[in-house]
C-alpha cells in the first residue's frame, strides 16, 4: 500500500484519490462524503471512490479503511405518502360522529384545509387528498349539527334542571315544617296546660329542634301557628307548595 501527505489530504496509491476534510464554510465537493476518524473523531471527507480503501488520518495519523457509504435509492417514480394532516382529518372527523362531537370536528376542519394544502404544494410526493376531504365533510356535518342539536339540548335540559332544583327546595322546605310542627306537639305534650290556641315562638321550639337551622331556600318564611294548626311557610302557594301535605294547595 502507498499512501502520502498532499496538500489539503492525503493521497492513496490504490485509487489515486485524495482524503480531504472540511474547510471552515463546511462545504463539499460533489461526490464526495464525510465520516469521522475512528481515533481523534476528526471529520473528514473523501471521494466516493475512496470508499474502503486504507487512508490516513490527516490529524492523528491513525491508518484505517474508509468506510463505505450508504446508497440513498431514489424513490420510486410515482410513488407518495399520505399526509399524516390527512390522516388525522378523517380519523377526527369519524371521532365527532360517535362520542366527541364538535370537540373534534373543529379539529377535523382545520386538518383537513391544511391537509390539502400540504398536498397541492408537494408536487405529488404527498397524498391523501380523499381523505382530507372526508374529514372535511364529515367535521362540518358534525359541526353543522352541534348548532342546531346544543341549543335543542339546552332548552330541554335547562327547565328539567331548574325543576329538580326547585322539587328539592320544596322537599327540604316541607321537612323543615315536620320539624316545626313535631317540636309543637313535643312542647304541648310536656306543658298540659298550655291552651290549644297558643302560638308557640321559636324559642320555645328551639330545645326540640336541637339546634337545626331551618331555613326556606327558595326565600320564604315560617309561621308557626297555634298548637293545632300546621305550620306554614310564605311559599306555599304556587309555583313553590312548600307546605304540609293536608294544607297544600
Amino acid at each position: 500500500m502507498g499512501s502520502g501527505r498532499v496538500a489539503g489530504g492525503i493521497w492513496t496509491a490504490e485509487t489515486g484519490v485524495v482524503l480531504g476534510w472540511f474547510a471552515k464554510t463546511g462545504e463539499l465537493d460533489m461526490g464526495t462524503y464525510n465520516f469521522n476518524c475512528p481515533k481523534c473523531g476528526r471529520t473528514l471527507a473523501a471521494d466516493q471512490t475512496a470508499a474502503g480503501t486504507m487512508l490516513q488520518c490527516p490529524q492523528c495519523q491513525e491508518t484505517f479503511h474508509a468506510p463505505v457509504p450508504m446508497a440513498t435509492l431514489p424513490s420510486p417514480a410515482g410513488t407518495s405518502v399520505n399526509a399524516p394532516l390527512a390522516v388525522w382529518s378523517l380519523v377526527l372527523g369519524i371521532l365527532s360522529f360517535t362520542c366527541f362531537s364538535i370537540l373534534t370536528a373543529i379539529p377535523a376542519v382545520i386538518c383537513g384545509h391544511q391537509a390539502q394544502s400540504k398536498i397541492k404544494a408537494s408536487g405529488g410526493t404527498l397524498s391523501g387528498a380523499g381523505m382530507a376531504l372526508a374529514g372535511l365533510i364529515l367535521g362540518y356535518i358534525a359541526i353543522g349539527l352541534a348548532i342546531f342539536i346544543i341549543p335543542l339540548e339546552a332548552a330541554i335540559a335547562i327547565p328539567s334542571f331548574m325543576k329538580s332544583r326547585q322539587d328539592s327546595r320544596q322537599a327540604a322546605c316541607v321537612n323543615n315544617l315536620r320539624l316545626i310542627d313535631h317540636a309543637k306537639q313535643q312542647l304541648a305534650t310536656v306543658t298540659p296546660n298550655m291552651p290549644n290556641s297558643h302560638v308557640p315562638t321559636m324559642a320555645e321550639l328551639q330545645p326540640f329542634l336541637r339546634g337545626q337551622p331551618l331555613v326556606c331556600h327558595e326565600g320564604g318564611t315560617y309561621s308557626v301557628n297555634a298548637i293545632t294548626s300546621n305550620p306554614t311557610c310564605s311559599k306555599s302557594g304556587p309555583p313553590y307548595l312548600h307546605a304540609l301535605p293536608k294544607d297544600a294547595f
